[in-house]
């Protein structure tokens, strides 16, 4: 189906249930009276729809599968989401607030980071909320420098161990560290794959 005849369509629903503006309706009409095939087609298509809708006299709430058909009729199409393609070598997506973004476990394109064994992935970077969604991934026997923290950071121990604060955290486990917060050196035995939210500044 063409944009020309959806559009026809929505007119057609409009001219039915008499939302059309006067002089569309009348345009509309004047074709109808024509016998213009298209606009006919177009009205037949929607009329019993409409009239069920406007005229249902068996309950007082009209029949939910009916409105859906009308709303759909009446409503400007919308285009489906677009599911974008991450590339490994390109973090452009993950600034873009606008895109809506799969990216395959399989897919992530690590990156070195400035800690030896710390290996990185930006998944959203929020610059206006100075906050960054990202993956860390640390080989066995890495000792994360101790940092401040200019912000709220949140971790989700996603596989491995994670020994910090004085604790030794597993898969499932999360630690929220807040702004100026102490948690001493972090580290890892068998090695890890942590879900991190951050301040920007605070990033790998």
């Amino acid at each position: 189906m063409t944009c020309e005849f959806d559009n026809l369509l929505d007119q057609a629903a409009m001219y039915a249930a008499g939302t059309l503006p006067p002089d569309e309706f009348e345009q509309f009409e004047s074709q109808l009276l024509a016998g213009d095939s298209e606009h006919l087609h177009a009205f037949s298509e929607v009329q019993n729809v409409v009239d069920q809708f406007l005229h249902e006299e068996q309950s007082e709430e009209p029949n939910l599968i009916v409105r859906s058909n009308l709303i759909s009729a009446i409503a400007p199409s919308k285009p489906d989401p677009v599911f974008a393609s991450v590339d490994e070598t390109d973090d452009t997506l993950a600034e873009d607030p606008s895109a809506m973004v799969i990216l395959r476990g399989d897919d992530i394109g690590w990156r070195e980071t400035n800690v030896p064994g710390v290996r990185s992935r930006n998944l959203f970077v929020d610059r206006e909320l100075n906050r960054v969604t990202l993956l860390l991934k640390l080989e066995p026997g890495v000792v994360f420098p101790d940092h401040e923290h200019p912000g709220v950071e949140e971790c989700l121990i996603l596989e491995g161990d994670l020994e910090l604060a004085g604790k030794t955290l597993h898969r499932s486990d999360y630690i929220r560290i807040p702004k100026g917060g102490q948690h001493g050196v972090p580290r890892t035995r068998s090695g890890c794959v942590l879900l991190v939210i951050s301040p920007l500044t605070d990033a790998a």
